[in-house]
């Protein structure tokens, strides 16, 4: 918790559209305890994308793309053989990022 009372989102949020990584977002505790994200407090700047791989047979499939997508400087986030999250920076996803994504469908 930084001292505004804010928090660093320190992983790849696959499952939450429009909040990065090292965005930091505001909290309230929930009626059943746990902290819950209320809004995003400063935006970090990075983006979030995420493929689904269509070929449930081929459990490594993810691996080339990961790699391609990890040279580039982004965080790979592998949720299953089929689905994973990539954080990038803007730079990365503005240029290399998309174009590569469009080589092997959309994201």
């Amino acid at each position: 918790m930084k001292s505004d009372g804010t928090f660093t989102v320190l992983g790849v949020p696959a499952y939450v559209y429009d909040l990065n990584l090292g965005d930091r977002v505001t909290v309230v505790r929930s009626a059943e305890g746990p902290l819950v994200a209320t809004g995003i407090a400063h935006d970090a700047g990075n983006y979030t994308f995420r493929y689904y791989l269509l070929d449930p047979g081929d459990v490594s499939a993810w691996y080339p793309l990961a790699q391609e997508f990890a040279s580039l400087g982004c965080l790979i986030d592998v949720l299953t053989p089929s689905l994973t999250a990539v954080s990038c920076v803007p730079e990365a996803s503005r240029s290399e990022l998309l174009w590569r994504s469009r080589t092997v469908g959309p994201l």
